[in-house]
């Protein structure tokens, strides 16, 4: 008897074969596109750069910039003097924060610098304010 007849005779003898068979194959491919849409959530929350909630006690100073959690700068800067409509648009871009103080000098210097385009940012919610 040749294997294809001994799998018929098995599965004609016990009919939970195949469908066993058939929910095991539907359960990994159920599982795999969970894992799949597990790793494209995660993926997109990391690509939409959400802010750590503790990250005023992480910096070392202000104003501050940060980036997917990372700090990419520390200080006033004056952009290489950029038009602050420029600046602004490439920072809700690529959604980089400003963390402040409002009682911070260099702070209150750089939001000066960034002028009418400030409201703008601060609308975005890509600006922290760590006054306590």
């Amino acid at each position: 008897m040749t294997k294809e007849k001994k799998l018929i005779k098995q599965i004609r003898e016990n009919p939970y074969i195949l469908s066993t068979m058939v929910l095991g194959m539907l359960c990994v491919i159920l599982i795999a596109g969970s894992l799949i849409s597990y790793n494209d959530q995660i993926k997109g929350e990391i690509n939409q750069g959400e802010i750590d909630p503790n990250i005023c006690s992480k910096i070392s100073g202000t104003p501050s910039w940060v980036f997917n959690n990372v700090i990419i700068g520390s200080g006033y800067t004056d952009f290489n003097k950029t038009n602050p409509n420029e600046v602004i648009d490439k920072l809700i871009k690529n959604r980089v924060y400003f963390i402040y103080n409002a009682d911070c000098i260099y702070c209150e210097k750089q939001i000066e610098l960034l002028n009418a385009s400030w409201e703008r940012y601060v609308e975005s919610g890509l600006t922290i304010n760590c006054k306590k």
